[in-house]
């Protein structure tokens, strides 16, 4: 099967900075329908993980299934660069494990 789970799990300083952890799907969801429109993405989440909060840190999960491809990837990356580049996401840390064994 060359199908790619991507799970991505966003740490999040304040039980009330989820928002952010939407803005993100949304991001994803703006690019896989925008400039990467002939890729088949299913994009789920952002939800919470059976272990929520670690350490003072709540945690959201995005989880994005579509194959393996080099626009997929090309795509992570730039959502991952804006991201990484915009103050607002300062608080959070993004950790993507790529077909992982427990979505958990």
């Amino acid at each position: 099967d060359n199908n790619l789970y991507v799970e991505s799990l966003l740490d999040v300083t304040k039980h009330d900075d989820y928002y952010i952890a939407f803005q993100f799907f949304d991001e994803l969801v703006f690019q896989s329908e925008n400039d990467y429109a002939e890729q088949k993405i299913i994009i789920l989440g952002p939800m919470a993980p059976k272990v929520s909060k670690v350490n003072e840190l709540y945690r959201q999960r995005i989880l994005i299934k579509c194959k393996n491809s080099r626009e997929f990837r090309e795509m992570i990356n730039k959502v991952l660069v804006k991201i990484y580049n915009d103050k607002l996401f300062k608080t959070i840390n993004i950790y993507a494990d790529i077909n992982p064994e427990k979505l958990n």
